[in-house]
């Protein structure tokens, strides 16, 4: 009979090379050029060295004592307005490839839901492939949308007084601060400290980090260029994703144009998409101001266009999480709660219980107030939900009065405002500088 497998992390420093040299060749196998001959040793100085790293966090499947392959569990805090939900990120996924189809994935998902249950995370969270994650219990929570814009739409527009230099260490702090000003309101950014930030810059390759600064010299905006697709059947060889960071419209123009200026000369065929949340101002600026310079060739202008967006949906490929802790959620996105319900100047007295597969909750709302019983109240009837649709609610990826009434009945007009109070839908977006 075969060993069983054992998951576990490195006991070694020659354990822990031999993982990230594991993972580079699996990765090297879907690559159509190659890698970086020191991709293995970057990878291991850039994992050991984050903040907050413990060597339990990378993990790897053995038999035998022989390494079959691994993943790495970061914890991050996921922002959920005013929440902060521990959140078990997986990365790094592999299975060598004279190990593929021996159970060797199965035993790394369970090992992780294991760890992170250990550890009481309110979920995880990944970045799907499909037909594999939603067996042990991921479900959707975010599909990409990016933005294409016309060049000579952008080159039109008047200079602007902003200059534009490649960041260093020393502008951390102001990319932060434009980070959190950006994206803290959305559901998906995490909580970076000042050393985090340092870490991810340090690690970025220096010409694809830029800043644009105002006459006075305080850095509004920056642009991160994101690594180029090497190639595949989706997107041709080098396009590109930028997450596009901005306090107002003329650091968008000076570092749009310095981009679109850096392109000049190569393949016009090759695409340039931004990463840009479509709620957020920067959209609705680049709606309003870009005009494509000539539009005598447009024979359906219906479908012409100066900024482009595109959203892709697959089902279980994109961005999935996983309930592992109720109570640990439910506690966390109490701040939340409270906070949406106060904003909505609603006045509603009542119990919201919901039953989440085998376990429930409730929420006591008396007017303006709202708290989290110690122990739900099952003495009025409990509105059920898939752990799977619950956390599809809290991401706001489905509306949640939907999924209740399309599974089990009708809701009173007041309940179901009140619900649609407590779990908007719309508020999510994964910065490109968060993907792990």
């Amino acid at each position: 009979m075969a060993s069983p497998l054992v998951v576990r992390p490195a006991l070694s420093p020659a354990e822990l090379r031999e993982h990230m040299d594991g993972y580079v060749q699996v990765a090297q196998s879907f690559s159509p050029d190659p890698l970086p001959e020191d991709m293995a040793q970057r990878r291991l100085h850039r994992v050991t060295t984050l903040p907050g790293y413990r060597p339990e966090q990378v993990r790897s499947a053995y038999r035998d004592e022989k390494p079959l392959g691994g993943y790495r569990l970061d914890e991050r805090l996921l922002r959920v307005g005013s929440a902060r939900l521990a959140t078990g990120c997986i990365g790094g996924v592999y299975t060598r490839l004279d190990a593929r189809n021996q159970g060797v994935a199965s035993a790394l998902m369970h090992d992780a839901i294991a760890y992170a249950q250990a550890h009481d995370y309110p979920l995880l969270l990944l970045d799907g492939i499909p037909k594999f994650y939603y067996r042990y219990g991921f479900c959707d929570v975010y599909d990409l949308s990016t933005q294409e814009l016309d060049h000579q739409a952008i080159l039109a527009q008047p200079a602007s007084s902003y200059t534009v230099r490649l960041a260093t260490q020393d502008d951390a702090a102001s990319l932060l601060a434009l980070y959190v000003r950006n994206f803290g309101p959305y559901t998906g950014s995490f909580e970076r400290s000042i050393k985090q930030q340092m870490h991810w810059m340090q690690h970025v390759d220096a010409e694809k980090l830029l800043l644009a600064s105002d006459p006075s010299g305080q850095v509004r905006g920056y642009l991160f260029l994101a690594g180029a697709q090497r190639g595949g059947s989706l997107f041709p060889t080098s396009t590109q994703l930028g997450e596009l960071v901005v306090d107002d419209w003329p650091a968008a123009v000076a570092l749009l144009q310095y981009h679109v200026r850096l392109l000049e000369g190569q393949d016009p065929s090759v695409i340039s998409l931004y990463n840009i949340p479509p709620t957020s101002p920067v959209m609705r600026w680049m709606v309003e101001k870009l005009e494509v310079v000539d539009v005598s060739t447009w024979d359906w202008p219906t479908f012409a266009w100066a900024v482009r967006e595109q959203s892709f949906h697959h089902r279980y490929a994109g961005w999935m999480a996983r309930l592992v802790s109720l109570s640990a959620l439910t506690r966390a996105m109490l701040p939340e709660w409270q906070a949406r319900w106060q904003r909505s100047l609603a006045h509603w007295s009542g119990d919201v219980t919901l039953a989440v597969g085998d376990e429930a909750f409730t929420l006591r709302i008396a007017g303006t107030n709202l708290r989290l019983l110690e122990t739900p109240d099952l003495s009025t009837d409990a509105l059920s939900l898939t752990p799977q649709a619950f956390i599809q609610a809290v991401f706001g990826y489905a509306p949640i009065v939907s999924e209740i009434q399309q599974h089990e009945r009708s809701l009173p007009d007041d309940l179901a405002t009140v619900l649609t109070i407590l779990f908007p839908s719309g508020q999510t977006w994964i910065p490109t500088s968060d993907w792990f």
